[in-house]
């Protein structure tokens, strides 16, 4: 018996949360559409203005997917965006006629990040084989550098990166301390450090939960790495403006650097992959057309941008539907519960009141009302809905059946005590109220 309460229990919160998802998917769809049109007309005529300024700006523009996850209960107005609810709809009515629907959903995110978190397991346990770099570093460079990040190298002919969030280390081929001179070590460093303080690997992480999230979405994807992109500009743009580095110097650092890697490219695990030729022609571009971005104006981006982020999430939760809202009426269903008899009606309503003991009925009015829809019976069964919630349109639970029959009724009020109910049965309920 408690085992088919718990897979109701669950069939209903599966079909109540890919519902949810399944309206943040069509929403992050829109909009990932949306800011890519809008990259591309800022590319194309914003091509005289201050490029570290587009940099800047198209990257704060991702800010807006971050509230979409929180979204999935977003009210909607009936009158207007017609065809937007229509989609809704056809998803409800799939998601509740196919329970099987956000099982396979589900699965297939577990599938996702079950890869994701193998690949980052692997590069992990690769890093931590990496021997601790001991030599110098070039000058002006260990007093940059929190005291918990660490410098591996590799003979592997690979580019530098970072990884770990808690404990970031930066991971250096071997060929750069024979090749490179101090200054260019000193760039290369200054960039992956720049990873590590402007919080990029957080990012990294934001990121691969929303593919997990939204992995049926094939924008998703894309967007990742666009963003990524972003971040390797933006990091690019950071070491040549504050750190005074000549920009064609730089670029040409960059260039050496991926020489190298050309050189063995076998060398490169499966879980790593060189720069692409598209990504690293953007980079050089993005140095190429470099000019110095005023600092006031980029804390001022970064306000708006924080501004604009929270004004987005309060909009979206005051415009969202609430975890629960409680059901004040009652409602009449035949005995078998296929029918609802009465329901919305406020003559019945006012003929049921709530006790400490159970339900009122006024038997006189319920009489009334049943012949005036011409379907009394004086031997009639039926159910009293009471109680409940709605969490969204179409979706709810809760409440209770009280017996009620016509039979051998007093002519004034009866009494219909409450079912008892066992605590593991209101902690559920409790639990999918408040989720």
């Amino acid at each position: 018996m408690i085992w088919n309460r718990v897979c109701q229990y669950v069939e209903y919160a599966g079909g109540y949360f890919m519902l949810k998802l399944a309206r943040t998917l069509l929403l992050s769809l829109f909009l990932m559409l949306l800011l890519l049109l809008l990259r591309n007309v800022w590319d194309m005529f914003g091509r005289t203005r201050n490029a570290a300024g587009r940099l800047y700006g198209k990257a704060c523009m991702w800010l807006v997917l971050l509230p979409v996850p929180f979204l999935g209960g977003l009210k909607l107005s009936f009158e207007h965006f017609h065809i937007r609810n229509r989609l809704y709809a056809v998803m409800y009515e799939c998601i509740a006629k196919y329970p099987i629907v956000p099982m396979l959903y589900f699965s297939g995110m577990a599938i996702v990040a079950l890869i994701l978190f193998i690949r980052k397991h692997r590069l992990r346990a690769w890093v931590r084989r990496l021997p601790l770099y001991q030599g110098p570093l070039p000058d002006g460079c260990g007093r940059r550098f929190r005291p918990d990040v660490r410098i591996r190298t590799t003979t592997q002919f690979i580019t530098p990166f970072t990884t770990g969030v808690f404990r970031p280390v930066i991971v250096l081929p071997e060929y750069m301390f024979e090749q490179f001179d101090g200054q260019e070590l000193r760039a290369v460093l200054a960039h992956e450090y720049c990873h590590i303080r402007r919080r990029h690997l957080l990012v990294y992480v934001i990121l691969d939960l929303l593919r997990i999230l939204w992995y049926i979405n094939p924008l998703s994807h894309v967007c990742v790495r666009i963003v990524k992109n972003d971040l390797e500009l933006i990091c690019d743009h950071e070491v040549i403006q504050k750190h005074g580095y000549d920009p064609e110097h730089y670029g040409m650092t960059l260039l050496k650097s991926i020489a190298f890697v050309e050189k063995e490219p076998e060398g490169v695990p499966a879980f790593f992959r060189e720069t692409s030729f598209s990504v690293m022609k953007k980079r050089m571009r993005a140095i190429a057309r470099y000019r110095a971005y005023p600092k006031r104006q980029m804390r001022m981006l970064y306000v708006c941008s924080g501004i604009v982020l929270i004004v987005l999430s309060v909009a979206g939760c005051m415009a969202s539907y609430p975890a629960y809202t409680p059901f004040g009426g009652y409602a009449l269903y035949s005995m078998d519960g296929t029918k609802r008899i009465i329901g919305e009606n406020e003559a019945f309503n006012a003929a049921v009141e709530e006790s400490d003991a159970g339900l009122i009925v006024d038997n006189r009015k319920v009489k009334e009302l049943l012949e005036d829809a011409e379907i009394y019976n004086d031997k009639g069964e039926y159910w009293i809905y009471y109680g409940g919630y709605m969490k969204m349109p179409g979706i709810g639970g809760g409440g209770d059946l009280l017996y009620y029959s016509t039979e051998s009724v007093p002519e004034g009020k009866s009494l219909l005590p409450y079912n008892e109910t066992d605590r593991w049965s209101d902690c559920l309920e409790w639990v999918l109220q408040h989720m």
